[in-house]
């Protein structure tokens, strides 16, 4: 049976969405994170409800927070020892997935402002072959999704212009490579514009309480 495993990265809460640091103050911004995370992990878990024979959610952290709030929702957890330095944790995170029997990797950021269940679903279940990966860029040309078998085919390198990158990679590790841009899933919370975006959609996010939109 292939079998995938979906990775949910997150950071240390206190590092999360640094780039909002000069814009909010810190415990704020740490809600932001959290909201994101729990509104992603619903999503994905709604998008894979009836397929978790062949479909398995995890989040990667090396937080300790992030560790008790996500097994409280009974998902996995991967404990990575590597701080803040998601490309080198992902790599920890595919090892455990060879090593567990998963035949493919689907890596989906925690950050999606407002990631619609259908557009995961179409993703995560985008037909894939051995040595097949499906990518969908950010707004700037990051990488906001990404599905490879083997769940190592690939070197990970996230930041600036990783699109570009981990298409460079697949091409030379003789990875064929399909492009999925997905309008939803293209979303991210980066800077406080796109936080401001977000709030003009959905004004009541940063409430009490779980806000979901679907």
């Amino acid at each position: 049976m292939q079998k995938t495993l979906i990775i949910v990265p997150m950071k240390q809460l206190s590092d999360a969405k640094s780039r909002l640091k000069r814009s909010m103050a810190d415990r704020l911004r740490v809600n932001v994170a959290k909201k994101l995370l729990n509104q992603t992990l619903f999503r994905v878990g709604r998008a894979i409800e009836n397929c978790k024979e062949t479909h398995k959610l995890s989040v990667l952290t090396e937080c300790d927070e992030v560790r008790s709030f996500v097994e409280k929702k009974d998902i996995s957890v991967i404990t990575s020892s590597i701080k803040n330095k998601l490309s080198k944790s992902l790599f920890f995170g595919v090892q455990w997935a060879k090593s567990n029997g998963f035949s493919s990797v689907c890596i989906i950021p925690a950050d999606l402002g407002d990631p619609s269940t259908q557009e995961l679903k179409k993703f995560i279940f985008f037909p894939l072959e051995s040595n097949n990966m499906v990518i969908c860029p950010s707004k700037d040309l990051g990488t906001n999704a990404l599905l490879i078998s083997p769940p190592d085919g690939i070197t990970f390198f996230y930041g600036k212009d990783s699109f570009r990158k981990h298409l460079e990679i697949a091409n030379r590790n003789k990875i064929k490579t399909t492009v999925l841009k997905l309008k939803s899933l293209t979303f991210d919370i980066d800077a406080m514009e796109d936080l401001q975006e977000l709030l003009v959609k959905f004004p009541d996010f940063l409430g009490d309480g779980n806000v979901y939109h679907e």
